[in-house]
């Protein structure tokens, strides 16, 4: 696969936050359970990468770390994104899937708010 980021699917915004399946949290950040993130405004959408990736900082300055919390005995995690919301300057927290873009190649995940 290139560096090219792919369409996954879905990833569900409930209230302020972000909830990966067990799936995702296994492709996207094995063991680790912190996250970087970062907001870019321009395209209304969020940044991440686990930190196992410490590319990320360099490249996004403002970046910040992040814990993923147990949801379900499933694995289901979920990532309190309000913080990141009112950077994107988007006051209502309404239940909706978002789609979501990963790179294998670089870790990078994006999730898109338009």
């Amino acid at each position: 696969m290139s560096g090219a980021l792919q369409t996954l699917n879905k990833i569900s915004l409930r209230g302020d936050h972000l909830l990966f399946t067990p799936n995702q949290v296994a492709s996207f950040f094995g063991r680790v359970s912190h996250v970087y993130v970062s907001t870019d405004t321009e395209f209304k959408r969020i940044n991440m990468c686990s930190v196992a990736h410490p590319w990320f900082t360099k490249v996004h300055k403002d970046a910040a770390q992040m814990m993923l919390k147990q949801k379900s005995i499933e694995g289901t995690k979920a990532l309190n994104i309000r913080p990141f919301l009112i950077d994107l300057e988007i006051d209502e927290y309404e239940s909706q899937d978002l789609a979501l873009a990963f790179s294998e190649k670089t870790g990078l995940i994006q999730i898109d708010f338009r």
